[in-house]
């Protein structure tokens, strides 16, 4: 497969980009900076000649069809924090309206014949806190008072949605010593005060994955690989 990845500089999409490539796929990579890029694959063992860099942005939709052209994936891994409200417009911008342009396009391309798969990776946050005692992936979006929670809500609502009309998996991956150590106070905080809340894998028709180990690449690669 070839697979476009947004995010590819990250914790997460800079060890799934790797992992891609190991396992024989080709990678495209959106990104703004190809020495950012650089920086995060090379202690990975993966040099910069090994991804076709695709120079864009999410606020720009032509160079995420540029991206998409000739892919049969496509990994939307790219996000935001910030507990600065300065940074609330860049978050909604990055968060929200960046989900939306990349998942539409995906969406477009996938019902062009293009794409055959379509991950998105998500935030419990979206869902925190779950109406039980466990949280799974078919809970209802939450409504969260932080900034940053609530624009992972909201993009949750738009994946949700594009999810009906494309072969969308949505993924969340966390652990309990991630929620521990989260930057989110008020999820941090609810979890702390929820101590039977848990995570568990729900694996339904494919379409969206919860695990219940640590934020891993693997969970990601799991959506595409299916193993």
């Amino acid at each position: 497969m070839r697979i476009l990845v947004t995010g590819a500089s990250g914790l997460i999409g800079c060890h799934a980009t790797a992992a891609l490539l190991r396992a024989g796929h080709a990678v495209a990579a959106l990104v703004r900076s190809p020495e950012k890029l650089a920086a995060a694959l090379a202690p990975l063992g993966v040099g910069l000649g090994e991804v076709e860099v695709v120079l864009g942005d999410l606020d720009r939709p032509d160079s995420i069809r540029r991206g998409l052209a000739g892919c049969d994936g496509l990994l939307h891994g790219a996000g935001l924090f910030s507990p600065r409200r300065a940074d609330a417009p860049l978050l909604e911008r990055t968060n929200v309206a960046g989900t939306r342009a990349v998942l539409e396009a995906g969406a477009e391309a996938a019902a062009a014949g293009g794409l055959a798969r379509i991950v998105h990776l998500s935030s419990i946050l979206a869902l925190f806190p779950p109406p039980g005692a466990v949280q799974r992936a078919d809970d209802p979006i939450a409504r969260p008072a932080s900034m940053y929670a609530i624009t992972k809500a909201r993009a949750e609502a738009i994946a949700r949605e594009i999810q009906g009309r494309a072969p969308l998996t949505i993924v969340y991956a966390a652990s309990e010593p991630a929620v521990r150590q989260a930057r989110d106070a008020e999820f941090a905080g609810a979890y702390r005060a929820r101590p039977g809340t848990r995570l568990v894998r729900i694996d339904d028709s494919g379409h969206m994955i919860m695990y219940d180990q640590p934020t891993r690449f693997r969970d990601v690669m799991r959506a595409f690989l299916g193993d």
